[in-house]
């Protein structure tokens, strides 16, 4: 099953200039911790999630793919003429993240 769905995530912040001031060897044990944390966040929620879908497939729920592109056309259209005060290149940036399914 394709579930093409936007991703609930967490954003951590930490102050440049306290960032900046750690050894290389603490920001790089950092930067691990953080990606390690990471990974083992998605594969509970990604565990979760297919926990969940096997529960309802089992309580009689179907379950379709459908082409999404004309949803992510319009609106890309629609972020195009509302898109404020975003930085340039922003949406650029997400397309870039987009992995093939």
């Amino acid at each position: 099953m394709n579930k093409d769905e936007y991703w609930q995530s967490v954003g951590f912040m930490v102050n440049t200039r306290a960032l900046e001031g750690l050894s290389p060897e603490t920001r790089d044990a950092l930067e691990r911790a953080y990606a390690d944390a990471a990974a083992y966040g998605t594969e509970q929620v990604e565990a979760a999630a297919a926990e969940s879908v096997e529960r309802m497939k089992a309580e009689g729920v179907n379950f379709y793919d459908m082409d999404l592109t004309p949803f992510v056309e319009t609106m890309a259209t629609f972020y195009d003429a509302h898109s404020g005060d975003l930085p340039d290149g922003f949406f650029a940036a997400v397309d870039a993240t987009r992995t093939a399914q």
